[in-house]
């Protein structure tokens, strides 16, 4: 039996839905505005760099934030990325009409019982 969806990833499979209804695939940042339209971040600059004129982007770690959630979608099979814009899949449809169930939460590399040997130092 595969996880259930958290609720953020409930919300952006939604979101996701709901926006790939007008056109095929939506940017993180469309995703991010969908999810947190009324967040004060939108409002804040992210620091700039040294380089003399450069800012900051306005709301820049927002669409960062959107991005995470459709990661964790695409490893359960839910959403798919085209050059950098995202679609949702058939199952992911099909999980939001309550037919299917995600994938399972991919398995993550464990750390290894014996230490790896020491190269020859020559």
């Amino acid at each position: 039996m595969s996880d259930d969806l958290t609720a953020p990833q409930h919300r952006c499979l939604q979101a996701l839905a709901d926006l790939t209804v007008e056109r095929p695939t939506v940017r993180p940042r469309a995703v991010a505005k969908a999810l947190w339209p009324d967040s004060p971040a939108w409002e804040r600059r992210t620091r700039g760099r040294r380089t003399g004129t450069i800012n900051g982007a306005v709301g820049g770690t927002m669409p960062m934030k959107a991005a995470t959630l459709l990661w964790r979608l695409e490893e359960r099979g839910l959403a798919c990325e085209d050059d950098r814009a995202w679609r949702v899949t058939d199952r992911g449809r099909r999980v939001l009409a309550g037919t299917d169930a995600p994938l399972p939460k991919p398995v993550r590399r464990t750390i290894p019982d014996e230490p790896r040997p020491l190269k020859d130092p020559r």
